[in-house]
C-alpha cells in the first residue's frame, strides 16, 4: 500500500476515468475520437458491441477496458423499440439481469419494435 492507496483501488479508479470515455464514445457518436475508435475498431456496430481487435492501439485496449463496467450499469431506453436488439442490449429494468436470455434464433437479429403493436407505444401481448 502506498500513501493509503492499494494498487486495486488505483487500478478500479483508473478503470472508472477510462469508463467515462467509453461513456463519451456511446454518448457522442459524432465526436472525432468517436468516429475514428469507430473506423478504425467497431465500423458496423458500436462501442458497446465492439471486439479488441487484432492489433489494437494502447488507447483503445485501455477504453475497452472499461467496456464490461458500462454494460454492466447501462440501460437501454425502449422508445420506438426500433434500435433496441432483443437479445443484445441491456433493456430489462432487472438489475441482476438487464438482458433477455433465448436460445430462440429467430430473435438474434430482432430490435424490441418486432415485440410491440405496430403503430402503437403498447407490448403485444399475444406474442410475448
Amino acid at each position: 500500500m502506498y500513501g493509503g492507496l492499494s494498487f486495486r483501488q488505483l487500478h478500479d479508479f483508473n478503470v472508472a476515468l477510462l469508463g467515462k470515455q467509453g461513456w463519451r464514445l456511446i454518448t457522442n457518436p459524432e465526436s472525432l475520437v468517436a468516429r475514428i475508435f469507430k473506423a478504425f475498431y467497431f465500423p458496423q456496430s458500436n462501442f458497446l458491441h465492439a471486439k479488441l481487435g487484432s492489433s489494437p492501439s494502447f488507447i483503445w485496449r485501455s477504453v475497452f477496458e472499461a467496456q464490461d463496467m458500462i454494460k454492466n450499469g447501462l440501460r437501454c431506453r425502449v422508445g420506438s423499440g426500433n434500435s433496441v436488439s432483443i437479445l443484445k442490449d441491456p433493456w430489462l429494468p432487472d438489475a441482476r439481469c438487464p438482458y433477455i436470455t433465448s436460445e430462440n434464433e429467430a430473435l438474434g437479429n430482432q430490435m424490441v419494435l418486432a415485440l410491440m403493436v405496430i403503430n402503437e407505444r403498447r407490448w403485444d401481448i399475444e406474442l410475448i
